[in-house]
């Protein structure tokens, strides 16, 4: 068969039909206009192909030429409902225009009718409103025909496989139509005629996933395209309830046409409120995370379903089963915050395998396109954030408040209770890591290092006890706050402090960025040099300090031969006795009598052949 392509000049040709219709539709008095514009009707009849173009026109030719039709037309069109089995001309002329029309209305179906010519005897289950699963378990236990059930009780079918109270309910219901119960006698059920089987309908079969009812096309599409800018907009940031109520505003402005619309979001707002009453109803923080999730994942599912020009009925009315068994809704919710099937299982009364538990669960999944596993990994991301989104604020208010990061020598966090120390774990985190963890989270912050956070490094380091962390020296900007500080707390601010003088884990990290003079220069501090003079020649010989050391000991009148201290020695070169010690320092004297280091005040005083203290 060939594929007959859209015409162009055959959808030329119907839109001068349908203008032509469209005066002779107000010239006979008819209320409304029910066809689109010219401009919205375009792209429609470009989407279809020659052969349906011909059959459009063929059938606004007939309108054109029978008032008594568009005036029976214009009838349905305004009441919304049309029952194919009483009107199959006009339903099929109802369907065949549906492209040209603002609106189409609800199709009804009728009752089926009885015949006697066959009895209920031989009705086939399969043919009855049997659910799929007790027909087959029925089927399976050798019960094809509703007359193979006749003299069967209630006891008798509990113990066939598969079939439980709530298949023999269905039975009994099923029953119950023909005025029989179990167990029932095979001549009363042979007397009683079957229904017939369904008469083919006029129009044309729909889709299952689509309902019936088509509303006002162009008004529909506008409401469907702000409620899709809205959901995806406000999603991320409102709760979904929230967010339900804007939709509910958008059909405001044409309330009956989109009365439909509000029926939808009245059903899905009562089963988002029932997943919030059991995700708050079962208390943690993880449970209530999930049922958010759940909430925003069944709004996007609805998005998707609206996207066309049908209500979402048929997944709404799958989701209202599926809510009203709400077992199923927390068991998802339950194994979304992490806990196992067995776990779930074992919680109901009475207690039910893992299999059954991942049946009901699976039911959920279906509906909202998204598997358990994904939930419990949207799950831990929510949390990761949330305690992350809270974690900051604890901290920046701490920050605000004390002017650094907390600490574990603060008094204010030595002093909480058991029931304040949960709520700022985060704080208590903080103040027990390592100086280089505490700059991460400045950077994690996004907040310059304060000075007051400096200071404690400062201090930290100089108790020459306290790890820093890995990699804290491996940047020189450590070094650049703390030499000065170190620098003013020895007493003389802008010079470079000696190697010897510096603790451990700093004198390491000057010989990593290139020794004392590039550390001084790029810290900003005068460099004192290696004890030198002019030519590179060092100063403090054995000689001038052999001399220094005779000056010192004649100044304080000290016995022949005694070794000055050191306080003695400082206050010699500070009071200016002799003009060739003045602005040498004393740290430079002691460094070069212990050898740079390497000697103690003992060995020193062998060295220069002076007496100690306690052999004088």
């Amino acid at each position: 068969m060939t594929c007959l392509r859209p015409n162009p000049i055959l959808s030329s040709l119907l839109l001068q039909a349908v203008e032509h219709l469209r005066l002779q539709w107000r010239s006979i008095g008819l209320a409304g206009d029910p066809f689109l514009e010219s401009a919205e009707l375009r792209p429609r009849l470009e989407r279809l192909n020659a052969r349906h173009l011909h059959r459009i026109l063929g059938q606004i030719m007939q309108l054109c030429e029978d008032t008594a039709s568009c005036k029976a037309l214009a009838a349905v069109l305004q009441r919304q409902v049309l029952k194919p089995q009483a009107e199959p001309a006009l339903a099929s002329l109802v369907l065949e225009l549906s492209p040209l029309l603002v609106s189409v209305p609800l199709m009804q179906r009728t009752q089926q009718p009885v015949r006697c010519a066959d009895s209920l005897f031989s009705l086939p289950l399969v043919s009855t409103d049997l659910s799929i699963r007790t027909t087959n378990a029925l089927r399976r236990n050798g019960f094809h025909q509703l007359g193979d059930l006749a003299a069967i009780d209630e006891e008798r079918l509990k113990q066939c496989r598969n079939i439980g109270a709530t298949s023999i309910a269905e039975l009994n219901s099923l029953l119950d139509g023909f005025g029989l119960s179990l167990p029932f006698d095979a001549e009363i059920a042979q007397a009683i005629p079957s229904p017939e089987a369904p008469i083919a309908s006029a129009a044309p079969q729909q889709s299952p996933e689509l309902d019936l009812l088509v509303v006002d096309d162009s008004i529909n599409r506008r409401w469907c395209e702000q409620a899709a800018d809205c959901i995806r907009q406000q999603i991320a940031t409102t709760p979904p309830l929230a967010v339900l109520h804007t939709l509910n505003g958008l059909c405001a402005p044409e309330p009956q046409v989109l009365a439909h619309r509000r029926e939808e979001l009245q059903e899905l707002g009562e089963i988002l409120q029932t997943i919030h009453t059991i995700g708050t109803s079962l208390g943690t923080e993880s449970v209530i995370a999930a049922a958010g999730i759940l909430q925003r994942k069944l709004l996007e599912r609805y998005a998707q379903k609206f996207s066309g020009v049908f209500p979402a009925g048929a997944w709404l009315r799958e989701l209202v089963l599926a809510g009203k068994r709400s077992a199923a809704i927390s068991m998802l919710l339950q194994h979304a915050s992490g806990m196992t099937l067995d776990q779930i299982g074992a919680l109901r009364e009475p207690a039910i395998t893992r299999e059954a538990v991942r049946q009901k669960i699976k039911s959920v999944e279906i509906l909202c396109v998204c598997t358990s596993q994904q939930f419990r990994e949207e799950v831990r991301r929510t949390l990761e954030q949330r305690n992350g989104e809270k974690r900051d604020h604890l901290l920046g208010h701490w920050i605000a408040t004390h002017g650094r990061l907390p600490h574990g020598s603060d008094s204010a966090l030595a002093d909480l209770d058991a029931a304040q120390a949960d709520a700022w774990e985060p704080l208590l985190v903080v103040g027990s890591s390592c100086l280089q963890q505490r700059l991460e989270t400045y950077k994690a912050l996004g907040i310059a290092v304060p000075e007051a956070e400096w200071d404690l490094h400062f201090q930290v380091i100089c108790q020459r006890g306290r790890h820093v962390g890995p990699g804290y020296w491996h940047t020189i900007e450590p070094l650049k706050q703390f030499l000065p500080r170190f620098a003013a707390a020895q007493g003389d601010p802008g010079r470079m402090p000696l190697q010897i003088e510096l603790p451990p884990s700093v004198h390491s990290a000057v010989t990593r960025h290139g020794g004392q003079g590039p550390v001084a220069e790029a810290v900003g501090l005068r460099y004192q040099g290696q004890l030198m003079g002019q030519g590179c020649r060092r100063f403090w010989t054995d000689e001038r300090l052999a001399e220094l050391l005779q000056h010192t000991a004649e100044h304080h009148r000290l016995p022949a031969g005694a070794m000055p201290s050191r306080t003695e020695i400082r206050r010699f070169m500070l009071s200016g006795a002799r003009p060739e010690y003045k602005g040498k320092r004393p740290e430079t004297v002691f460094l070069a009598l212990k050898g740079y280091g390497h000697m103690r005040w003992e060995d020193v005083a062998v060295k220069f052949g002076r007496l100690r203290r306690h052999e004088r």
